[in-house]
Order: structure tokens, then sequence, then C-alpha cells
């Protein structure tokens, strides 16, 4: 129903009463369209037999006496008037790169007919008005005053800056009425031009240098950048003077004075310095850099230090520095791993036994001793008495013998060495000490390894298990004394410090990873102290050692994925718990990144335009798995049709902007309008059009993404109504089944889905 009440869906036989609207300044006429179903066509209220058709009526009007309507065709002031009525009418802004130009149509009731606003003085008979516009094109004056936007063949006075000693204009002087005179008459073309006044007297303007000034046009000018600053280097020399230099990319140069004013500036690099991390070099002002912090084992990146007013995340180990106009100095900042077990012992020598365990208290397997429960005497200490050892165990491993102790309790444990059968003052070359059964408790107390006897020549190996890490200490032999650490737990963990605390004296351990030893070999590889003087003083040997041992976080692993028309990369990623880590989005050709979501959740703070087809996310503080999705779409130009990047490049189209809003193939369509229609906008024998046959179906080609509608009239004086509408692709034809018996006509719409 179009202009009355009455429209919906009814079944077939239903009788649906309608009504036209009440239109100012008109009278209802009749109705139109599929009137057969009307009881009343001269009535503005009247009842409709529904069909089995879907019925299309239009309300049509004559105007009622003194009264005449006014339509204004792009711009506003359309109404029904009364006879002599002033109405103002203005035309609709102009597109870009174009201006009003005059109002068409029956302008003989227009005040102006090149003004807008303007008035209409509304006659006995309707009237019609149509804005309309013309391309406007741009004039740039140097040195000079006349700059604007103008039409093709406006006359435009350009004039020379006065107090000066004009000599000529150069640029597109065809255009210029007297090259030599100012002022002078531009005639417009329809293109932009620029014109350019020269002087006896030039004017070099030298930013961030040396060399300024008013000279004499010929004079050869010597420049030089001021900027001489640590950190900053000379990249080259740019502007309109830079054609006239000497050597752009040399900081100390000359310049050729030409006839007319020109400008040179010095541009720079200057030095980014990334401590404990990637990305230092020198750059330009205003260039982005990508930094990364270097991985330390067992440290996590805190945030950078330095110039972070050039940083956009500090707390990201991946971030982008956007360079200024000073050097950059960032330096990585670690904490350590805070999953760590601190143990500490004190070791001791020559101390007399509390209690003694013999071997006859205990087990005996294969050169292991197990000492099963506990064996605490009055103050809770626990004393082990090694056993002999004769000529016959002198091979292979006998002399690697591993105590192995369960359900221990005690806070203090003493070794006393067995001898060696033959070898008075000798021992077995080597014990170890594995407590079973911890994690123990190590703030309730201290391990303690109490050495007896002449530890000097009774070398051996004692370790101290808390169910997470090894502590090896080895006795003094003849030349040295070392401390071993070893992983026997499911995680490698790695010493980060050793030091006697009894002294100011840091142990210097190596940084290197612990290598789990084989309990098979005798000289395990670990971690080395060497606190022997090279004589018999022995002074220098720690009483209390502090080792500090960290473990590796679990990892969690980012999964990505894509709608596939862009790429995350990585593709996936296993960060350690606690940890973060870079993705890099990037769209393909001609598609622009639509949305990133991680764990299903779009990501917040973070907005895309028409130009971004790439960024970057960093994702911190990874506690769990986790995914990370992004979305892409097309890049579009801004003409109505928001016409896709993707089909102008297909046509070789790649000025977007421009190429959309142009007619390449002269058949009076834009671009975008090809775009609407389906056609191929470089050939004009590509268009939109309809085909009607015999049985009155209209046929067309039909192209993917685009809604058609047809329309139809037997009088084109009263326009068109619809017929069929929301004809989506595949459909390419439609056929009238109930045509009327005059002649009828088709219109065929194309809309973008």
């Amino acid at each position: 129903m179009s202009s009355g009440s009455g429209s919906g869906s009814y079944t077939n036989g239903v009788q649906v009463a309608i009504s036209a609207d009440a239109v100012t300044g008109k009278a209802f006429f009749q109705w139109g369209g599929d009137t057969q179903f009307v009881d009343n066509v001269s009535a503005s209220s009247a009842v409709v037999t529904m069909s089995t058709n879907a019925v299309s009526l239009s309300a049509t009007y004559t105007n009622l006496p003194g009264w005449s309507t006014l339509t204004v065709n792009g711009g506003s002031g359309s109404g029904a008037y009364t006879n002599n009525t002033l109405v103002a009418i203005d035309a609709d802004p102009a597109p870009a790169g174009q201006a009003f130009d005059r109002w068409t149509g029956d302008t003989q009731v227009v005040a102006s007919a090149t003004s807008s606003p303007t008035t209409v003085i509304m006659p006995t008979q309707d009237v019609s008005l149509t804005a309309t516009y013309v391309n406007i094109y741009n004039l740039t004056v140097n040195g000079g005053s006349g700059s604007g936007m103008y039409t093709n063949g406006q006359p435009v006075e350009i004039s020379a800056d006065p107090g000066r000693t004009f000599v000529a204009w150069i640029g597109d002087t065809q255009y210029v009425s007297n090259p030599s005179a100012s002022p002078a008459t531009v005639t417009m073309p329809p293109s932009g031009i620029t014109l350019t006044a020269t002087y006896t007297d030039v004017v070099l303007t030298v930013n961030g240098g040396t060399g300024s000034g008013t000279y004499s046009s010929g004079s050869v000018v010597a420049v030089e950048p001021s900027d001489v600053r640590s950190g900053v280097s000379f990249k080259e020399w740019t502007g309109t003077g830079a054609s006239y230099a000497a050597n752009v990319n040399s900081a100390s140069t000359t310049v050729t004075l030409p006839v007319q004013d020109i400008t040179l500036t010095a541009t720079h690099y200057y030095d980014l310095t990334v401590n404990s991390g990637s990305g230092s070099g020198s750059y330009a002002n205003r260039e982005q850099v990508m930094i990364l912090a270097d991985e330390i084992p067992w440290k996590t990146f805190e945030q950078w230090t330095g110039d972070t007013q050039v940083v956009d995340e500090v707390i990201f180990r991946d971030a982008m520095v956007t360079m200024s106009t000073n050097p950059v100095t960032l330096t990585a900042e670690y904490v350590d791993t805070d999953r760590y077990t601190v143990l500490e012992w004190n070791v001791v020598s020559n101390v007399t036994a509390d209690a003694d365990i013999p071997l006859g208290n205990s087990q005996t397997s294969g050169g292991i001793l197990n000492i099963l429960g506990t064996y605490p005497d009055g103050d809770g200490d626990v004393a082990l008495a090694m056993p002999d050892v004769g000529p016959g165990d002198y091979i292979g491993t006998a002399l690697y013998g591993v105590i192995q102790i369960t359900n221990a309790t005690w806070s203090q444990l003493r070794i006393e060495p067995g001898e060696l059968e033959g070898k008075p003052g000798s021992a077995m070359t080597r014990w170890l000490l594995y407590l079973r059964g911890g994690p123990f408790d190590l703030t309730a107390f201290t391990h303690e390894l109490e050495l007896a006897g002449n530890v000097g020549a009774t070398p051996f190996r004692a370790a101290v298990h808390d169910g997470l890490n090894d502590i090896w200490y080895v006795g003094e032999t003849e030349n040295t004394g070392s401390l071993f650490l070893s992983n026997l737990a499911a995680e490698q963990w790695r010493v980060l410090d050793v030091a006697d605390l009894n002294s100011t004296t840091l142990m210097n351990p190596d940084k290197n990873p612990i290598v789990t030893p084989d309990l098979t070999q005798v000289d395990a590889i670990g971690f080395f102290i060497n606190w022997w003087d090279g004589g018999n003083n022995r002074n220098s040997r720690p009483t209390l050692l502090k080792v500090t041992a960290v473990a590796p976080p679990p990892t969690h692993t980012i999964t990505t994925g894509t709608d596939g028309l862009g790429g995350i990369s990585p593709a996936d990623a296993v960060v350690p718990a606690g940890g973060s880590t870079n993705f890099v989005i990037t769209a393909n050709s001609y598609y622009r990144i639509a949305s990133l979501a991680t764990n299903g959740t779009a990501v917040s703070g973070l907005s895309f335009d028409n130009d971004s087809t790439a960024t970057n996310l960093i994702w911190s503080n990874v506690e769990a798995d986790g995914t990370l999705a992004a979305t892409f779409t097309a890049q579009v130009a801004s003409d109505p049709a928001n016409t896709p990047y993707w089909w102008l490049a297909q046509y070789n189209l790649n000025n977007f902007g421009v190429d959309a809003e142009a007619d390449p193939d002269g058949d009076h369509l834009k671009t975008w309008q090809e775009y609407i229609a389906g056609t191929d906008p470089t050939n004009a024998a590509s268009c939109f059009k309809a085909v009607l046959d015999p049985s009155d179906t209209v046929s067309w080609d039909s192209v993917s993404g685009r809604v058609y509608s047809v329309h139809w009239s037997t009088n084109l004086v009263e326009g068109f109504l619809p017929m069929a509408t929301n004809v989506l692709y595949p459909q390419s034809s439609y056929t009238n089944t109930n045509p009327a018996a005059d002649a009828i006509f088709y219109q065929l719409e194309v809309h973008l889905q």
C-alpha cells in the first residue's frame, strides 16, 4: 500500500478496508495498481477483496484549487503551496570536488537561478527544480595570492607579494594572461594547476639548520644542520629547495638559489638503544619500531625503564616505540622467577657422634645402605657409622655407596666414614646420601652435614633431597672441594645463587643449566665451587652455604584461528605460566582487520578502521590455555556504495578513492554505481540492462550480493509501482502472471544486499 493504510498479509477472499492518506493541497483522485480487486477505485475509503495473488495499490491525487506542488530535486523546499507563496529553497551540500552551479527546470519563478539559497514565488501550476553542480579544481599560488577552488573556465586574479621585486610567474603559465605581470589573470582549466611567483630577492628558509635569509637569485649559500647532539645522525635535506642542494645526503652542503623562495628542512636519524633486548638502531622521527626483551632463563620480564614516554605499553615484553626527535634508551627489567627453594645447612667437622647406627641395624642390598624409620637420640640428632670396606670390595661401584633413608625426622645428620682396609685414615671414595620421603619442611630446621674424622684425607659425597631438588656436598680431597647439585625430580631446576652466609664472599657460581647426573658415574656433572686455597690452610672453606634454586613454571598453549582473509603469526604459541607472547595479525591484500577475540570475548580497548591492515596483540600473564581469533573484512572506498578495494583492483583501478568516483569507460556511470550494478567499469559495453520477452518475463544478469526489484507502469507520467521486490541472486528473471490489458512498461532496480 502506497500513500494509504491497510497494508498487511491476508488470506484469499478476505475483505480489507483501505484508506488514502490526506495530503496538504491535494485531493484524492483514484486508486492505481491492482484495482480489479477494489470495490470503488474513485473512493478514498474502499474495500479490497483479496485474491490468490499479492495486491499492490497506490493512492493518486490532484491539486486543490489555488494550490500547486513544488518539487526540489537535490535540495530542500519541496511541498504543496498556495498561489503567490514565497518559498525558500536551498541546494544540498555539493559532493567532494564540486560546487553548486545553477538551478534547472522551471527557473522562470526562481529569484536567482545561480544562487543557493534563493526563493520561489509559486505560480498556479506545479514547479520542478533541480540543483546542478559543477566540478571545481585547485589553484595553488606559491609566493603570492589567489589560491583556491575554481570552476573550469573561471577567470581568477593572482598577485605577487607586495614590497618585493617581481620577475615572473613559473609553473602552469599557459593559463596565465601575462606570466610577466602582477597582477595577472588565470583562466582555470579542468584540472588543478600550480603557479609560483619569482623575485630578484629570494627567501631561503632553513628549518633545523643554518643559512636562512634573503639572497639574490643565483647565490650559493652554505647550509648545515644545527642538531649535533650525541645519538643524532644526519639523514637528508628535504623541502622545495632539495633539488637545488649540491648533495641532499650531506650534512654540510650548498644551495644555489633559484628565482623563487625555497625551503630546506634538515631531517635526522635518532638512536634507539635497547638494553637486554632487540630493536636497537637509528630511526627517523615518527618511525615505529618493535622492541623485544630478551628471554633470560629463570627471569620474568617486568617492565621497560628509561625513555618510556615513546613506548606504547611499558609492561609488555614486545612493545612498540614511536621515535621522536630525541635519542631513546630503554632497558628491560626483570624479576627472579617466583618458584624457588632455599636450602641452608652448616658444614662442620670433627664432631663427636651423639648416637651411632651400626651396619647391623640396617639392611644392605646391592651396595645401598637402606635405613628404615627414625633413630633419634636424646637431642634428635642421628649419626651414621659407615662400614669398613675390604680389598675385595674395591671394585666398580662398590666405592660409590648410597644411603637411602625414609621417614626421616631429624634436624642434624652426622656422617662418619669407614676405613678402607689396608689404607688407614682413608674411607670409601664417595658416599651419596639420598633422603627420601620428602618434601621436608625447610622452614622448620636447617639441614646440617657433619663431617667426622680427617676430612682432609677422607673425601666423600653427600646429598640432601627435599622432594623438589637435590644438593650434593663433596668433602675435600687432596686438591679441592666441590658442591654439586643435580635434579632427581620431574622438573629441571636451575641454581640461581650459592653464597657463604658467614662471609661477604659470593661463591660466584656459573649460570649454566644443571645436568642431571647418572648415579652410576663417580664424577657427576654439577655445580662447582672451589674453596680450597691450594695449601694446608683451609680457613677459606665456607661454614654456611645458602643455595637458591628455581624450577621452570608450567606452560600453556594459545591457539589461533582466522576466517581465511588474513593471518596470525605465530599460528600457535607455547607460553610459560605468567608469561606473555606477541601475536602479529595481518590482513590479506585489500582487506583489513574487523575484530579480535580472546577465548571468545572481543578484545577491549581496540578499534579498527579502513586502514587497520595489521596490528599486534601482546597476551600477558598467561595462566591457562587460550584461543585468539581474528576476522577480516574488505577495505572500502569512501563513496556512497563503499566500493571494496578488491573489486576495484580486479579492474586495475588501484587509486581507490579517486577511481571509485571516476567514470573510466565514459558511460556516464561512476565506478561505484557500476559496482552496485555488477558491471565492468572499464568497458562501456558492459551495462545494467533487462530484457522483456513476449511472455511478460523480465530477465537480467544476476550478480551475487545484490537485491533486485521489478516495477511496472501503464502510464509513465504516473510513475512505476512495485511488482516484485527482494529478488536475490541467483534468480535472474521474473514473470508477470497477471499483465494488464494496456501496454506495460517495466523497470528493474538493483541495490546492494
